[in-house]
């Protein structure tokens, strides 16, 4: 079974059976995510499953684990939550102009003619990656761990430097920051608030009391919008992270009070790695930093019919 893109499922069964029958999960033209849906596509990052009851048994039980590369594609932000956006690669594609549209035909004909050079490109890269990923070491590591060590193993098979794909990467997983943030009223507020004052400290209550006040009464009537301290206490362990890498200090004091702290932190945005900073002690960067590991010179060629280069 083979389903490229397909339309968001109605329940996470048909998630997993999604899953279990193809090994990319690709949905098409989302204008948003549910809850669950997200906390299912973030499963599938790590290995997730599902059991059930076996139809027209009372005992046996069914139960698939599946761990899938996922796409998603929509106009507008759709891994807003921030648990999906630490885990997400968020790509904006620019618009392509009239004048340079091609047909579907023609799309599948230079991408037949490129094919070689783009699978020899992908088993370069493979060995580059396996050769190197034992020489990996990276000052501090993001939630997708065993993923960002083995592109960066694999990074100079395609030209690149060495730490440019950890730059890129903590870039990325800023901006999805800053976006989960401002999707949630929660984080709107929370960044309003800090607009007057450049620190607050103090219980749930008096969180929620100060969030109140600088809303409007339609935006606390949301169904979204916590009623109560615990419920505001639900939203901001969900929010921590994103807040802190969208230059929000959030911390919890243990004690009696229970007392938070938020605090602006600058432009100082919390960062899982920068490039030059990740290879201090680096085994590979004992080696020159300005030579890569370019398997393939063809993987930079022209493009005869259309004078423009490839390049993976």
């Amino acid at each position: 079974m083979k389903t490229p893109c397909g339309r968001p499922p109605k329940e996470e069964r048909d998630l997993i059976a999604q899953a279990a029958s193809n090994w990319c999960v690709s949905l098409d033209n989302l204008s948003n995510l549910p809850a669950w849906l997200s906390d299912g596509l973030c499963r599938f990052s790590t290995g997730g499953g599902h059991s059930a009851r076996e139809l027209y048994t009372d005992l046996e039980e069914v139960s698939l684990a599946v761990k899938r590369p996922v796409i998603l594609n929509g106009i507008e932000d759709v891994a807003t939550r921030p648990d999906l956006a630490e885990r997400a690669q968020q790509i904006e594609l620019e618009s392509i102009p009239d004048d340079k549209r091609i047909s579907e035909k023609e799309l599948w004909q230079d991408f037949a003619k490129q094919r070689a050079v783009i699978f020899s490109g992908i088993l370069n890269g493979l060995v580059c990656a396996l050769r190197e990923l034992q020489n990996v070491t990276l000052n501090t590591l993001p939630r997708m761990a065993d993923a960002a060590l083995w592109a960066t193993a694999g990074e100079t098979a395609f030209g690149y430097k060495r730490g440019t794909f950890m730059a890129a990467y903590t870039r990325n997983l800023n901006e999805g920051a800053v976006a989960s943030v401002e999707a949630h009223p929660v984080g709107v507020a929370i960044r309003r608030l800090l607009e007057k004052q450049d620190e607050w400290e103090g219980e749930a209550s008096q969180l929620l009391e100060a969030l109140n006040a600088v809303l409007l009464e339609e935006q606390r009537r949301e169904k979204n919008w916590p009623k109560n301290p615990r419920s505001l206490g639900h939203h901001l362990r969900r929010l921590a992270q994103a807040l802190r890498r969208a230059s929000i200090g959030y911390d919890r004091v243990k004690s009696d009070r229970r007392v938070i702290q938020l605090r602006k932190i600058g432009n100082e945005t919390s960062r899982t790695s920068a490039s030059s900073e990740s290879y201090g002690e680096d085994p590979m960067e004992k080696r020159d930093p300005d030579v890569s590991d370019d398997l393939c010179p063809t993987l930079h060629v022209l493009n005869s019919e259309q004078g423009e280069k490839l390049r993976l």
